[in-house]
């Protein structure tokens, strides 16, 4: 019986021990990349921090959603950035409180430094618990819902941001009755009467006058030699998951962004974990399509660095409370890159905009059964941002020739558990897991097993 009370008090350590060290975690240091990757990319022309769907809210902790974790979360990452990174700005990415937007959105802002410029996207948490647009313009201080980002350094390195709203054509963002909300109404039942799943009314839309301005942005850009990256709460494609988040109107919105071969990435929220699709028109036009994770979604920490350079996008960051680092390349021909499976990347081409099931059809056949594809290396990061080891690989990374390649922390198994697989830190969240339940069951068979030999002594004296 000592001795199941001493294993007991030991799995218990561990456990704690392992959550402390998992929850941990920095983006990596942007040298220390660059030696793993096998490149030097040198000074960025600009850098800026990137966070999403902090959803914070005086909850109880919903299976992976840790609510009230957010402040602490928001405090460690504007530290974090502020001591250690020159970032020219922050982006919120939508849905930085749960249910309470007017009630919680000061508290929640008030955790970043009033010295890091900060850019909103609208994400529907962010209509919740207010009474009207103007409160949630006000609270976030914006005078549009969709705007160009402006910024020196942006435009001195030839970029363009753009802020789309997909929360435009929605039902809660919009009072009923009003043109929009009936719009919203009438594009969800179109959707789903032909069977999309995204037919959901926590998704919204773009809508057409906005596609119009975004249409008219876009060509200025491309006109002026800029390269753009997009910024929204929802996605637009995520592969063959979470399907049931994209945009309402996402055909119409790839029709106007591929049309323009100077759009070269869209990064969003809204799904809580790493996605990646890489959506092409031929070799030598595509866009990167890039779902960062969410805050909320993970008791460790989730945001990242982004480094941007004359034809490349890096990404550093800290997700489910530990380190990654991806490459974003956007001038090789698609044939030339490879993306790593672990963060759900697809190539697509313009015949995959079909129904739901059709497409995911068309990507078992991108991954012909029998292909050895080349390893993925991983990268261990230390907590000061060190790589301490150089190894792992993946079996299922698509089949074509990388440079540089994904970076990652760890690489995870394929399964199809999610999310916990999605993100780099499955070995330790398993390790968890199984010492957590371990602390309960051991003491249930120490119980069972005093009860089993106090009745065997008994019946022996008996």
């Amino acid at each position: 019986y000592s001795f199941c009370t001493l294993l007991d008090k030991m799995l218990v350590v561990l456990s704690l021990g392992l959550a402390m060290l998992s929850n941990f975690g920095i983006p990596p240091v942007r040298d220390e990349v660059f030696k793993a990757a096998g490149v030097d990319l040198g000074k960025p022309l600009f850098s800026f921090g990137l966070f999403s769907d902090t959803q914070y809210g005086n909850l109880k902790t919903s299976g992976m959603r840790h609510y009230k974790l957010s402040l602490a979360k928001m405090k460690e990452m504007s530290q974090y950035l502020e001591e250690n990174e020159e970032v020219d700005f922050l982006m919120h990415l939508g849905d930085l409180t749960q249910d309470k937007g007017t009630a919680h959105r000061e508290l929640t802002l008030s955790q970043v430094s009033k010295k890091i410029p900060m850019y909103h996207v609208l994400g529907n948490h962010d209509f919740m618990g207010v009474k009207s647009m103007t409160e949630v313009m006000q609270g976030f201080k914006m005078t549009s819902r969709n705007y160009v980002v402006e910024r020196d350094a942006v435009r001195k390195a030839g970029y363009k941001l753009i802020v789309v709203d997909a929360t435009r054509i929605s039902t809660f963002a919009n009072e009923m009755g009003s043109s929009d909300y009936n719009k919203a109404a009438d594009m969800s039942g179109k959707l789903k009467k032909i069977g999309e799943v995204h037919y959901k009314n926590h998704n919204g839309g773009v809508g057409t006058e906005q596609l119009n301005w975004l249409d008219g942005e876009l060509e200025k850009a491309c006109k002026e030699g800029e390269k753009v990256i997009l910024f929204a709460h929802s996605p637009l494609l995520t592969g063959r998951r979470n399907n049931d988040m994209h945009t309402w109107d996402r055909n119409e919105v790839l029709e106007v962004v591929t049309k323009h071969k100077c759009a070269k990435i869209w990064i969003n929220g809204h799904v809580h974990v790493h996605r990646h699709v890489t959506y092409a028109v031929n070799d030598d036009h595509f866009v990167h399509l890039w779902t960062t994770s969410g805050m909320v979604q993970t008791s460790g920490n989730s945001f990242v660095v982004a480094d941007v350079y004359p034809e490349m996008l890096l990404v550093r960051g800290v997700s489910w409370g530990c380190s990654f680092a991806k490459f974003f390349n956007f001038s090789a021909p698609l044939s030339m890159q490879r993306y790593d499976y672990n963060f759900s990347s697809h190539y697509l081409s313009m015949a995959h905009l079909a129904t739901t099931k059709d497409r995911n059809a068309k990507i078992d056949a991108l991954y012909p059964t029998g292909v050895t594809p080349p390893p993925v290396k991983a990268f261990t990061f230390s907590p000061s941002g060190k790589i301490i080891t150089v190894a792992g690989t993946s079996t299922d990374a698509v089949p074509v020739v990388s440079s540089p390649p994904v970076v990652l922390l760890k690489s995870p198994s394929p399964t199809t558990r999610d999310p916990v697989t999605d993100s780099p830190d499955t070995m330790a969240s398993l390790m968890i897991h199984f010492l957590a339940v371990g602390t309960i069951v051991v003491p249930i068979l120490c119980t069972l097993i005093v009860i089993y030999r106090k009745k065997k002594w008994y019946t022996r004296l008996k």
